[in-house]
């Protein structure tokens, strides 16, 4: 919609990638209650987009990056 609009879209890449990568996890979720999504830092405060966890365990780090 944004493009159809006239609303600036390439410097809103990496959002709107991050927005598809967050609802297909939500979607996930609804198939599996104990997955949860978090965002976080590391020890040297780099963003971690998203950290999945099942219950307690942290299953896997995402770090979502628009190819220009």
């Amino acid at each position: 919609m944004r493009k159809v609009y006239g609303l600036r879209f390439s410097g809103d890449k990496g959002r709107i990638l991050e927005n598809i990568v967050f609802i297909e996890f939500k979607h996930r979720q609804t198939m599996d209650p104990l997955t949860e999504l978090f965002y976080s830092h590391d020890y040297e405060q780099h963003e971690v987009d998203f950290v999945v966890m099942h219950g307690r365990e942290v299953k896997f780090l995402i770090q979502v990056d628009s190819v220009q």
